[in-house]
């Protein structure tokens, strides 16, 4: 159940919302999935306040090319004293491992920065701490992903840095060890944590042997077999320039820009396109039930969701926003919480995958409370797709949605996340200012119609807790 920005990959949507419980749920669904590489404060600048503060979007994207591979990039100028890149390689996430190397993903990521071409990972972190470039790699289901952010004055540098970490990376083995180590800890100890084991359980339930449902860690005994070899075999099998899609931000020009294109990712090789299916998902299979003596049950639903660029996406965002993805303010937390003070919490999220689009939902409860709580949360899922929403409940989520939209513009590397994705999904270089539109065109029929098709009886459920007491 990943993660999302901007609501384009839902590490998108807005899951910031409150108790650690369901925050687990979030993280785990996406385990290693897309972490931040830390990026240096940046100075704050009028140009981005101006951004920030205006209800529609007034920066200018641009397709750029570079000159010798065209390779394609979504690009924003901004005066500021930092240069963001942020790359994501599709068909290169957990999911399109080789089972029998499954875990090798999450390997790659946390050691590809560990020495690279001439530098040992000692003089490698020496010289980015020393020139403040940094250098983060992530990965998802679907994607590998990176970002490099750099003060401008050291562009050169943070490019000879990056290429040498994607061409020519070391993967000592000590490195390698810790890694695989630390893997391996993971996958022991995830049973220490409910809202773990309940999820690996409940994904396996919802995607059977389909690749979205194995332990997004990996498997202790394939982790044990990963050395250099295979982690150069993957870097070379995966990252390919026609994978990839950039976005860069920052105070450098254009012509610059995409002279950087090629001197970044050039000399990366063309691979071919691979697909791994979609799966079949039973919705009416049986609940998932796990009996464990713990404080508080712990219960998430799963149902079908839609696509990013489907006619339907913005209905049912709002339509989810106002159900469940409201925080405190959603229609969940108003009656399971406030009302009748059956759970801390409860949070509904758009999961979005490039092979299946999950509804989630999650919340915990005392085991004296969660029987009612559980029929309360399906009660009011069904009566939204019965009776849908009202107009005021529409304007409310618009206005919010519409107002809160340019907050997050803070960073450059926030912007350069945004524009890769937006390039993964054909969403044009208008988007960013077509975006609030967007929400505004979205009508009361629209949205009740998202809510009929989407809020139905059709849903897989998962529970660990005092289940039979």
């Amino acid at each position: 159940m990943s993660k999302k920005p901007m609501y384009l990959k839902r590490r998108g949507g807005s899951k910031v919302f409150w108790v650690s419980a369901l925050l687990a749920l979030l993280l785990i669904a996406v385990w290693c999935n897309r972490p931040k590489p830390a990026v240096q404060p940046e100075p704050v600048v009028e140009e981005r306040q101006e951004i920030i503060s205006e209800s529609v979007f007034k920066g200018r994207v641009e397709e750029i090319v570079s000159p010798k591979f065209g390779i394609k990039a979504y690009y924003m100028f901004q005066k500021s004293g930092l240069t963001s890149v942020s790359f994501t390689f599709i068909q290169s996430g957990k999911a399109y491992e080789n089972p029998e190397q499954a875990g090798v993903a999450n390997i790659v990521a946390q050691t590809l920065k560990e020495g690279a071409g001439w530098w040992s990972a000692k003089e490698l972190r020496n010289l980015m701490g020393s020139s403040g470039i940094k250098i983060g790699f992530s990965v998802s289901k679907d994607d590998f992903s990176g970002q490099v952010t750099f003060p401008n004055e050291q562009k050169e540098n943070a490019v000879k840095y990056l290429r040498e970490m994607l061409l020519n990376p070391h993967f000592e083995d000590r490195y390698v060890e810790t890694a695989k180590a630390g893997a391996i800890r993971a996958i022991e100890t995830q049973k220490e944590n409910p809202s773990t084991e309940l999820l690996l359980e409940f994904n396996q339930a919802i995607y059977g042997d389909f690749a979205y449902g194995r332990n997004p860690i990996g498997d202790i005994e394939t982790i044990k077999k990963i050395n250099r070899r295979v982690l150069v075999n993957f870097v070379r099998n995966n990252l390919a320039k026609n994978r990839l899609f950039v976005g860069i931000v920052g105070n450098i020009q254009k012509e610059a820009a995409e002279e950087m294109l090629d001197n970044l990712f050039g000399k990366l090789p063309i691979l071919e396109s691979r697909e791994i299916g979609v799966p079949y998902i039973n919705w009416h299979r049986p609940d998932v039930n796990i009996e464990r003596n713990i404080p508080q049950n712990i219960v998430v639903y799963a149902a079908k969701g839609t696509c990013r660029k489907c006619e339907d996406f913005y209905p049912l965002y709002i339509a989810n926003y106002i159900l469940g993805g409201a925080g405190l303010n959603s229609r969940f937390n108003q009656r399971m919480r406030e009302k009748e003070n059956l759970t801390y919490g409860v949070s509904s999220w758009l999961d979005l995958n490039d092979n299946a689009n999950i509804l989630t939902a999650s919340f915990s409860a005392t085991g004296d409370k969660s029987e009612r709580a559980e029929k309360l949360f399906e009660e009011i899922w069904q009566e939204a797709g019965e009776k849908g929403f009202t107009e005021d409940e529409l304007q409310n989520a618009k206005d919010y949605l519409i107002s809160s939209h340019n907050l997050r513009f803070a960073s450059t590397s926030g912007i350069a996340e945004m524009l890769a994705y937006m390039q993964k999904y054909d969403l044009g270089v208008n988007f960013l200012n077509q975006r609030n539109q967007l929400v505004k065109d979205v009508t009361l029929r629209q949205l009740n119609q998202a809510a009929k098709d989407y809020f139905d009886s059709n849903f897989i459920k998962g529970k660990i807790g005092n289940i039979n007491k």
